[in-house]
């Protein structure tokens, strides 16, 4: 009887033992503080949260750093954790008011977010673009190119440069300073007369909106960066944004 009984715990044990190390193989622990265990699946979830560029790091090296950080996030935890379990009178009602708040938040939160996900339909979201279209104010924005040189007397070198029949483009990547657009031509992109003014001043926007397309201007204009040698590329009304699928929005 007693040899029936050690064969069936030892059977049991085993079997306990195999599916351990099975789950193991599917899931293991690569890490075990104050007898909590991180596992590999942890590990993946913080690497999602990474930006690209880091997720194709090296496999075992981003690994391991990944385990690092929630071995110090787990005793930053537990000594959290402790401290607060220490504490007492003021300082304990603080911390118990401050957590019942935020248990108040988090519900408030996925209350309003299941609110909104139900009346975000196709319709209403249709209607709202229709909306949006209609008392969609008519804008005129334009682009502009720039080079942007330290001085009025390289500014003016440019101009006449220009003026010769040297092209924008290519002479904004040799002569520029701004490392921003030089490379792209110059290009600075569409700005409404409104926003080109908060970058570049009232005043100077407004001699940029008085420019003809194609043309630049043929005195140097200062501005807080230096000098700089502005053509306007092209004008047009500003579009109301457009409607993409609500379903795929809202997914």
């Amino acid at each position: 009887m007693k040899s029936t009984l050690l064969k069936t715990i030892s059977l049991s044990f085993l079997l306990a033992s195999s599916s351990l190390m099975a789950d193991q193989t599917k899931d293991p622990i690569v890490a075990t503080v104050n007898g909590h265990n991180i596992l590999l699946s942890d590990v993946m979830k913080l690497k999602k949260t990474l930006p690209k560029k880091y997720q194709d790091l090296p496999a075992e090296k981003l690994q391991e750093l990944l385990t690092k950080e929630l071995v110090d996030l787990n005793l930053i935890d537990a000594a959290a954790a402790d401290a607060a379990a220490k504490l007492t009178g003021e300082e304990k009602k603080v911390l118990d008011k401050a957590i019942e708040q935020s248990k108040k938040d988090v519900i408030s939160q996925f209350f309003m977010a299941s609110v909104i996900k139900g009346a975000l339909t196709d319709a209403a979201i249709e209607k709202a673009h229709a909306e949006l279209v209609k008392n969609f104010p008519p804008t005129e924005v334009r682009r502009f190119s720039h080079i942007l040189v330290p001085d009025e007397t390289t500014a003016k070198s440019v101009i006449k440069a220009l003026q010769g029949g040297q092209d924008f483009a290519k002479l904004a990547k040799a002569k520029s300073t701004d490392s921003m657009t030089a490379q792209k031509g110059g290009e600075l992109g569409f700005y409404p007369r409104t926003e080109l003014a908060e970058h570049v001043g009232e005043d100077v926007a407004n001699i940029l909106y008085t420019m003809d397309v194609g043309t630049h201007n043929v005195e140097p204009i200062k501005t807080a960066l230096g000098y700089h040698v502005f053509k306007a590329e092209e004008k047009r009304q500003e579009e109301p944004p457009t409607l993409e699928d609500p379903k795929a929005r809202r997914a």
